[in-house]
């Protein structure tokens, strides 16, 4: 059963290069330590975004969440808005897409001296991962839809989430 996530496989997307940390490189190459902290304890922020005809759709919706997610969570960003935009847009560019991409900006709090959720233990700045991709929605999708699922909580049943659905 196709979900919102499901996509038609590009294979385009084999040879996307991706910015680690400002650097980009092809897909296969990019590498975090195993000591970072998105690995470590999911310490990090992300959003994804959508490139339609050449815009960043709610681009400033999205980036508004993920500075304020870093706030919240005390994580220094390292990149002024406007420099993360043009890391972003940089990105598209050295991939040569215009339309129908899908961009994934993760950002963790970078290396730790050990694995452990201690903020204090990060080593340096962090780490700033964009991934563009081509994905097309799966056609599947627009003929059948979705269907919607609920889940009221770890103990009870996953159901459907219309109004006659009923629950334990």
């Amino acid at each position: 059963m196709p979900g919102s996530q499901s996509f038609s496989v590009d294979p385009r997307n084999e040879r996307v290069l991706v910015s680690l940390n400002g650097q980009l490189m092809a897909r296969h190459a990019a590498k975090v330590s195993i000591f970072d902290g998105g690995f470590v304890v999911g310490d990090g922020v992300w959003e994804g975004l959508r490139l339609h005809k050449g815009a960043l759709l709610f681009l400033e919706q999205h980036l508004d969440r993920l500075y304020w997610g870093a706030v919240k969570i005390r994580l220094d960003i390292g990149l002024e808005r406007n420099a993360l935009i043009g890391e972003i847009r940089r990105t598209l560019d050295a991939n040569g897409m215009r339309d129908g991409a899908h961009i994934r900006v993760m950002v963790t709090r970078g290396e730790k001296s050990a694995p452990n959720q201690d903020p204090r233990n990060a080593l340096g700045r962090a780490t700033i991962v964009i991934v563009a991709e081509y994905k097309a929605p799966d056609p599947s999708l627009a003929i059948g839809g979705l269907t919607p699922v609920c889940a009221i909580d770890g103990r009870r049943r996953i159901g459907s989430c219309g109004r006659h659905s009923r629950t334990p």
